[in-house]
């Protein structure tokens, strides 16, 4: 018998948060809603339940309840990776079958699953069975060797291959001139060698820096430091002579470079939030939704603090930063920049922790004098975080400025066009858009289309017609593939 366990605070697409009132275990099945739509716990922190939900939320809004079960989810699995699986088993396995064969994918895309057609979970498996599973790490910076059906070829080229090189091994030791020798130094082979082992190298590490821009992680700024002292010792092996103290040097850089690539990316496998930095594939929206691992635990302790002061602003917040990295990556920004726009994001009204309870929370429309107080938000975040330390002026910029206008028009400074950058104007688009999509005590909220017709409206004037356009771009894949899920 399911009992009700939360009221529903925050939803984004297949994922809501709800604030709860009983004992819920992580994997607990839920139904969320009154219409009971299938789901499971993938996150407690405190009485904040965070579950996944395996049917259509579009229409859901919050304040909808949660309901418990007390069972645990169970769902068939076939051969894959789940460490590679996003948002869990989010069909049955038939229907993944179908599209990806034995071997679940990341990436795939399935159509959605609409609340007419209920199914339920049926196990197939016993707690403590394997799934199977297998990747080359070196291999996996190529998109078209990360496909699951050429995963087992791989693994068929790496066994042989390790044969072979074993092989070659115990012959050059019976007979040295059975192995070829390597290229003479500074020849026309051993040029091309280099060239094509150099920009092997490149390749991973230009996915290395960009992951290191957005992580800040040290341990993925190793990795990148160990691909240039393995590049380093090619060099010296291909161009110098044993004779050369280059020679010798370069080949204690290729083990150290070894090491510390080899070390950071097995330790990276373990982690709860990993950035696979020979990979490259993590995204500004990663960050947002996995604030402490990847932006720190000051960040961490401000969205906390806003949390407890007002629900509302920082489930807003939430929104704002996921849509401004998405529409920054639409806009093509660097990577340092979307980091700055996934923390100015997550903090553009971080001053209302100044703002008094009775203004921000009033139940009603407020006065010309309270909001002029909730105005001074804009410069009070800038002062906070200013006086905390830790953060770059672009971010300061952004919780500054996030209430400027292209004409004039906005606050604290009225600062125009020319004085607004890029990163600001995005924010600037996002949080109204998800202001206007937000439901308040003293009005509904308004629709997509009223929204955006809204902000078209007011483009070249109060708002970037580019940062428009782009948010348009994404909104617009999303309700493409309404809800349709990756696995």
């Amino acid at each position: 018998m399911s009992e009700q366990i939360g009221i529903v605070t925050w939803i984004n697409g297949p994922v809501v948060r709800a604030r709860g009132s009983r004992h819920v275990g992580m994997l607990e099945l839920v139904e969320v809603g009154e219409e009971r739509l299938v789901g499971e716990v993938i996150g407690l922190d405190g009485d904040i339940i965070t579950a996944q939900v395996y049917e259509e939320t579009s229409g859901m809004r919050t304040g909808a309840p949660i309901f418990g079960t007390g069972l645990p989810l169970s769902v068939e699995l076939g051969p894959g990776l789940l460490k590679s699986i996003f948002d869990g088993v989010q069909r049955p396995l038939p229907l993944i079958q179908m599209e990806s064969g034995s071997f679940i994918g990341r990436g795939m895309r399935l159509d959605p699953l609409y609340r007419k057609d209920r199914w339920r979970f049926t196990p197939k498996v016993k707690e403590g069975d394997t799934v199977i599973g297998g990747a080359i790490l070196a291999l996996s910076v190529l998109p078209v060797l990360r496909r699951p059906e050429v995963v087992k070829p791989i693994l068929i080229l790496l066994a042989a291959s390790v044969v072979v090189i074993a092989g070659l091994g115990a012959a050059a030791s019976l007979e040295p001139n059975l192995v070829p020798s390597v290229p003479e130094p500074g020849s026309p082979l051993a040029w091309s060698v280099l060239v094509v082992g150099l920009g092997f190298y490149a390749l991973l590490g230009v996915r290395a820096l960009r992951t290191y821009l957005l992580t800040h992680r040290v341990a993925d700024l190793v990795v990148v430091v160990g691909l240039v002292w393995l590049a380093s010792a090619l060099v010296a092996s291909l161009l110098l002579g044993y004779w050369n103290l280059g020679w010798w040097l370069g080949h204690g850089f290729e083990i150290a470079g070894i090491a510390l690539v080899g070390i950071p990316v097995a330790a990276d496998l373990l982690r709860t939030n990993p950035s696979r930095p020979l990979v490259g594939d993590l995204r500004g929206a990663d960050l947002v939704a996995s604030e402490e691992a990847f932006l720190g635990s000051q960040v961490r302790s401000l969205m906390v603090a806003l949390a407890n002061k007002d629900e509302y602003t920082e489930e807003h917040t939430r929104r704002v930063a996921l849509r401004a990295v998405q529409v920054g990556e639409e806009l093509g920004l660097t990577t340092a920049r979307q980091r700055s726009l996934a923390v100015g994001g997550l903090l553009h009204d971080i001053g209302k922790l100044r703002c008094p309870d009775e203004i921000l929370k009033k139940p009603g429309p407020l006065t010309d004098d309270e909001y002029a107080v909730v105005r001074e938000h804009a410069e009070a975040g800038r002062k906070l975080l200013k006086e905390l330390g830790g953060f770059g002026e672009p971010v300061l910029r952004l919780v500054q400025g996030h209430h400027e206008r292209l004409d004039g028009s906005g606050y604290p400074y009225g600062l125009r066009e020319a004085q607004l950058d890029l990163d600001t104007r995005i924010l600037a688009v996002c949080d109204v858009y998800d202001a206007l999509r937000s439901t308040r005590v003293y009005r509904d909220a308004w629709s997509h289309e009223r929204a955006v017709a809204l902000l078209r409206g007011a483009a070249d004037t109060e708002f970037d017609s580019r940062c428009v356009e782009a948010l348009e771009r994404v909104l617009a894949r999303e309700h493409s593939g309404d809800l349709a899920v990756a696995v």
